[in-house]
């Protein structure tokens, strides 16, 4: 075991810490293909996470967007008295979404490894209108051409630059150059920490273009040696429906794999006698 002490005597306990300790330092692998940082190794070419606000865009953030109350038919809405004055947007009083960025190269230096990350910019990000960053995949990103240095954390306060301990953990990203992004999206829904990238965002000049093709076969390969996890397969669970009418929310969940109809509480019997039809083992 690498928890072990060598020799008689010695204490499981040090050694332990010990390897802890070890585990957490920094280091770069021979090849330099590679480094390890808080014990996870990341990979050139790999995609990765890092706490919010760790990186300047060149799109001015923008402010928060309130949307104001309409007015309804009381008649018509007798519950919307109900909904706050204003509704006031995305990410109001909580964190804002992980920044993304692809590990170009581990440079070696005097002062300890030093990493060069290529920027992506997410909807919000870029120059968008408010309502079309809203519509945007959630699991949409844009590539861009702006390189920046991350240092280790001593190093990164000195310079007043980004630092090794914002890395959040490891992401992927599938791609294609331009077009319909359906099949991007379904790969993304079949695993956590799953992205995708069809378009270049120029953020000087504010414009979009097609992923080329030679970054398209680059992030592909990439993803052949280093496949992104998927997700375990989900036992459906056995589900009691209250108020279940003649089924239609129970036939939902079980077409989308969720549920299996085993109980259900309905007092209207004509709705009763439909979810008996349409669930005869419930």
């Amino acid at each position: 075991s690498e928890y072990q002490p060598e020799g008689l005597g010695k204490c499981v306990t040090c050694k332990v810490e010990q390897v802890e300790m070890q585990k957490e330092e920094v280091k770069v692998d021979e090849t330099g293909s590679r480094i390890r940082i808080s014990n996870v190794w990341y990979h050139v070419g790999q995609f990765i996470y890092l706490e919010d606000n760790s990186l300047q865009y060149k799109i001015k953030k923008k402010p928060q967007k309130v949307y104001p109350k309409e007015n309804k038919d009381p008649k018509v809405y007798p519950e919307y008295w109900r909904k706050p004055a204003a509704y006031k947007g995305d990410h109001h009083d909580t964190w804002d979404p992980f920044q993304i960025v692809r590990l170009e190269e581990i440079l070696r230096t005097d002062d300890g490894p030093v990493l060069r990350l290529r920027k992506m910019y997410r909807p919000d990000d870029t120059h968008m209108a408010d309502e079309d960053a809203r519509s945007a995949a959630y699991t949409c990103i844009f590539w861009t051409e702006e390189i920046v240095r991350m240092y280790l954390p001593e190093e990164a306060q000195h310079l007043a630059r980004p630092g090794m301990d914002t890395i959040a953990g490891q992401a992927w990203v599938t791609a294609q150059s331009g077009g319909d992004t359906a099949s991007l999206e379904e790969w993304t829904d079949m695993g956590e920490d799953r992205f995708f990238v069809a378009k270049v965002y120029d953020s000087d000049n504010q414009t979009f273009a097609p992923l080329p093709a030679a970054e398209v076969s680059m992030l592909l390969a990439y993803n052949d040696k280093h496949p992104a996890p998927k997700l375990g397969e989900i036992e459906p669970l056995k589900c009691l429906d209250i108020f279940a009418g003649c089924g239609g929310l129970s036939q939902g969940l079980h077409e989308a794999g969720v549920i299996v109809p085993t109980w259900a509480v309905e007092e209207w019997t004509p709705a009763a006698k439909s979810f008996s039809r349409n669930n005869p083992k419930c």
